[in-house]
């Protein structure tokens, strides 16, 4: 499905203003959700947008583990084949009113952002939240429904704090002068017994230092960022103690405190 221009408005708690379990590309777009989050892909499906205008305002919901304004998941309401979910968004805004901005469970999922111009909420809990999920709805059994995730970022600018848990595996791509700031936070509340019962928190050591340029980029939770260097590529998470290692590792080397990256 393609829609090109046009305006949009959903308005009422669970109507988002794209929920897709299609193929759907959008252009020169203003889509508003009111009171719920902006876009819900379910399953093998996908959205990509093109120089659009997105804005969710999602509503709490005492069933949900997180509040978010965009979700790649998959229900187990068996109305969406499973397999990769899909977001892309080049250009435009995005907007969330209320929670998080990108949350991913029991599924893969993929995102690229390119060039966006974001408003957060005023909160903003999280920038990325790839984790498992004890949602009251059922999405997967507790200790295996976490996300495999692959997030790419395209001349963007970003805030807020990357999530994930030891059941989930997160490749985190900057490129192209991206920057990110905010934190990696180890959350296994939703990981069931399949979580490593860890939590941990990653920042750099302060803001404005550079990387060694043998890696991707650091990461300070006080007022730095995660930024990339050419030709290199943000790491993955992929179970608390295996990242917790990686970290220590690369620390031991290098001038300032790495986080999520990998050498070239």
């Amino acid at each position: 499905m393609v829609v090109d221009g046009g305006s949009y408005v959903s308005n009422g708690v669970n109507s988002p203003a794209v929920y897709s379990t299609a193929q759907i590309a959008v252009n020169n777009e203003k889509l508003i959700a009111t009171e719920s989050e902006a876009v819900c892909i379910e399953g093998l499906n996908e959205l990509r947008l093109f120089d659009s205008d997105l804005e969710g305002n999602m509503s709490e919901n005492e069933q949900n583990d997180c509040t978010w304004n965009v979700i790649l998941y998959q229900s187990m309401s068996g109305d969406s084949e499973v397999g990769n979910s899909t977001f892309e968004m080049n250009g435009g805004t995005l907007t969330a009113k209320n929670g998080g901005m990108f949350y991913t469970t029991n599924t893969e999922s993929t995102f690229i952002l390119s060039g966006v111009d974001i408003t957060y909420a005023e909160d903003n809990p999280f920038f990325l939240r790839c984790t498992g999920n004890s949602n009251e709805r059922g999405w997967g059994h507790a200790g295996e429904n976490g996300a495999d995730c692959l997030f790419t970022a395209v001349n963007q600018e970003m805030e807020g704090d990357i999530i994930w848990d030891s059941i989930s595996q997160l490749d985190f791509y900057l490129t192209a002068g991206s920057s990110l700031t905010g934190a990696v936070v180890q959350d296994e509340s939703c990981a069931g017994d399949g979580g490593d019962g860890t939590g941990n928190r990653w920042n750099g050591l302060c803001a404005g230092q550079q990387p060694v340029h043998h890696y991707g980029g650091f990461l300070s939770g006080n007022g730095g960022s995660v930024r990339s260097c050419p030709g290199y590529r943000m790491g993955r998470l992929s179970g608390g103690k295996a990242f917790s290692a990686f970290i220590m590792r690369i620390a031991s080397d290098c001038l300032c405190k790495p986080a999520v990256c990998l050498r070239k």
